[in-house]
């Protein structure tokens, strides 16, 4: 199946205003919002840096509270490079 330019165009557009007007995601989803792993994200969550809500059985996460999360976050350095010839 051949999309023309126009319709590409337009499910690019659908799919992008998705992401800037969503303001809950899943686990998974705020883990790709943040670049970390979900192992991480839970990591967070259970340190108390990031906030999570329980919508019934769902673990969400608030737009608002990623991008504050995301401001403040440290800056990641290696604790060591070892460097080896190939």
């Amino acid at each position: 199946m051949t999309y023309s330019e126009a319709e590409l165009l337009r499910l690019i557009r659908i799919a992008l205003q998705d992401m800037t007007t969503k303001y809950r995601f899943t686990k998974t989803e705020a883990a790709h919002f943040l670049a970390i792993s979900t192992r991480t994200l839970d990591r967070h969550v259970n340190d108390g840096a990031i906030p999570a809500y329980l919508e019934g059985k769902l673990v969400m996460f608030k737009r608002t509270d990623l991008e504050a999360y995301a401001d403040n976050a440290p800056a990641w350095e290696p604790k060591s490079v070892r460097w080896t010839n190939l």
